[in-house]
Formats: C-alpha cells, structure tokens, sequence
C-alpha cells in the first residue's frame, strides 16, 4: 500500500500539533497543580481564543481564576461558554457569592448538585447563597444536611448561626388618619427559621361605631413550601354584624431561577358574622429580583346573607409592587379592584365592613435603619377619597 507524500506530511503534521497539544495541556495542568495560576490562565486562555474548548479546558481556566479572586472574568468566561461540568458550575457560583449576586449563585450551585447531588461543598454553597437570600427554611435544610454528615468538621455548615441568630421579634404600629374613620394597627410576630407566629390587633373607630379584631396567626416553612393559617374574632358596637370569627388557611409554592424568584400561593378563607358568612378562594402568582417585586392575584368571593334570595358573588383582582430605590428606601404601590367586603388580604386578616370601594389603591414609601422601618402611606378609595398612614416597625 503506497502512500502519496502530501497525505504523509498531513498525517505527520497531525501527530505533532497533537502531541503538541497534549504537551501544553500537561503544561497548564502542572502550572495549576504547582500553584503558578498566572501562567496556567495564560495558556488555557490560549486554547480558549484559538477554539480548543472543551470541558476539561474550561474546568482548568476557573480553577485558576477562582485562585487569583478575578470573579467577574470567571462570570464573563461563564457567560460566553457553556459547560455542565460540577466543578466549573461551582466555581461560577462561588463568583457570584462573592460578587453578593446570591440568586444566581444559589443558581449555579443547585446546577452542581444536578449532576452530583451528593457533594457536601456544593450543598454548603447552597445554603449559605439561600441565607443571604433571606430563605431560612432552605438555608437550614441545607446545613442540616451538612451538619448531619461525617464530614461536618471540614465542611463549615452555619447551623451555629442559624440557632443563634436565625430567630427575631418583630412588633410594628401603623395607623390611618381619615376625617371619617380612624385606624390603629399594632401586630406582633416571632420568628425562629422554619416558623413563625403572632399576632394583630386593629381598632377602627368611627363616629358612630367602635370595632375591635384581633388575628392570631402561624407560619411553617418546609423547603420551599409553606403553610400559613390564621384566625380572626371581632367585637363591634354594630350587633347585625358582630361578634364575628374567621379561618384562613394559605400554602405557598417558591420556585428559584437564575435571576429571580417566583411563587405560587393559594388561600382558603372563611368568615362568620351575626348577619352573613363568606367563604373566599384566591390565587395569587408573584415574582422577584434582587431590587424589584411584582405580583398579581384573583379571588372568588361568595357572601350567603341569612336575608332570602340576597347572596352575592364577587371577582376581585389585586395586584403589587415593590422597587428598592436604593437598599435603604422602598416605593410599593398596590391595587384591589372589587368589593373585597369580608374578603381575606394576603396577610390573611379579613375585611370586616359593608361599605368597601370598587377601587382601592395605595403608594407607600419604606425607610430602613439597621433594625428600624418607618413608613408613610397614601391611601385612595374610588379617587374620590383621601387618608394618610404613618407606621414604625423594629427587629428586636
């Protein structure tokens, strides 16, 4: 068998730019192993820009950023290259943790643990990205995992802080001055990672009538759902409608993406007062980034009046917003459409009056100091009338 000289020389020319390939690979590997990451960047940079990208290329090229701290070009590398690989998806991660970007290294890290869900390092991340996010039920899961581990010693898994500090008080006063009706909110709630509870007590005063409720409330958090439930007793100087009591159950589904979070909640209420009895079902859908909130929601009301042949049926649509205008002031404005009389809100503490607008709208303002919240709220019903609200809350 004869072999032309031009099919021999590219043959030969194969062979040496291959060996010269692996060569220079081998390069860049004892580079990193030697912990000279200057160089080793250089060269898997060289195979990078001349098109040899593979896996192993790629896992090698974040290794040595991770090891000089140049997280923003381990961001920009992940940005322009896709590669499955748990080593480099946790090496983007730690970039983003590092950046304080929590919800994309949460992300990454739960990319990691697709392909290796055992990996102790990669659920830590996890769960350290979930604790700064503010999720203290995935955030314990997580060190749980860790903590429980024969590995827990080498693997830092913050179940200390999460026992210790993960746990608050939080009491807020709100009121609303109206010409007509005045409003004085004050709730209660204590919180300890996975579970929470307290209380709320309004008092609406009028001229002709007085009307106290208090809502007493728990919260319980199991990874990424929750369970809400609250109960309601109201005393009133109205006696066709008071004394009134109420249930309300919510569960809530949190689903996490690269650069927001959604959920999904639903919500069964039931009120009972002297002259009628609600029964509410609600559907509400949210979404939210870093610095920008939205969500939107229906429900159906039906109000059985012990008067024959009055019952009603309602629609009502509710909608909010948040924007941080920088991280220690909030603009939230919200919306209800619909008599939502004897209605649950999302906080599950009910309406309790007849006279309810088709519209209700709000736009307030949130100012955080440290542990300090004060708010300013105005108020509209139907854009004919006006009231203000002022509030302060604190984490103790």
């Amino acid at each position: 068998m004869r072999i032309s000289l031009n099919r021999f020389l590219a043959i030969l020319s194969l062979v040496f730019i291959t060996s010269l390939f692996s060569s220079t690979l081998e390069e860049a590997k004892r580079n990193l192993d030697l912990g000279y990451y200057i160089i080793s960047e250089y060269i898997y940079n060289d195979f990078v820009e001349a098109g040899n990208i593979d896996e192993e290329i790629l896992e090698g090229l974040s290794l040595s950023l991770i090891n000089q701290s140049k997280y923003q070009e381990i961001i920009a590398l992940s940005k322009k290259q896709t590669c499955d690989s748990p080593l480099f998806q946790r090496n983007v991660a730690y970039a983003y943790f590092a950046t304080r970007r929590y919800q994309r290294s949460y992300y990454y890290y739960n990319q990691a643990l697709k392909k290796d869900n055992s990996s102790l390092i990669d659920i830590s991340g996890r769960g350290w990205s979930a604790y700064y996010l503010g999720k203290a039920s995935l955030a314990y899961r997580d060190f749980q995992t860790v903590h429980n581990s024969e590995y827990e010693n080498s693997i830092y898994d913050g179940m200390g802080i999460i026992k210790k500090f993960w746990k608050s008080h939080y009491g807020e006063v709100f009121t609303v001055l109206d010409k007509n009706k005045n409003n004085l909110n004050l709730s209660y709630s204590y919180h300890l990672y996975n579970f929470s509870m307290g209380f709320n007590y309004n008092l609406s005063k009028a001229k002709d009538s007085n009307r106290e409720m208090i809502t007493l409330g728990a919260s319980y958090k199991l990874g990424k759902l929750s369970f809400d439930f609250s109960s309601m007793n109201a005393k009133g100087d109205y006696k066709k409608l008071y004394d009134g009591y109420g249930l309300a159950l919510k569960s809530s589904y949190l689903m996490m993406f690269k650069s927001f979070q959604s959920n999904l909640s639903m919500l069964g209420g039931y009120t009972y007062f002297e002259s009628l009895s609600s029964q509410q079902a609600r559907l509400d859908f949210g979404l939210n980034t870093e610095s920008f909130g939205i969500s939107s929601g229906l429900s159906y009301l039906y109000l059985d009046y012990i008067t024959p042949d009055y019952d009603q049926e309602e629609i009502l649509y509710h909608a909010s917003l948040y924007y941080k205008i920088i991280p220690a002031i909030t603009f939230d404005y919200k919306i209800n459409l619909g008599k939502n009389h004897f209605a649950y809100n999302e906080y599950l503490i009910p309406y309790d009056d007849y006279e309810v607008d088709n519209l209700w709208h709000s736009i307030g303002l949130t100012w955080t100091i440290r542990s300090l919240s004060l708010y300013l709220k105005y108020i509209n019903q139907d854009l004919e009338e006006d009231s203000f609200g002022i509030g302060v809350g604190y984490v103790f």
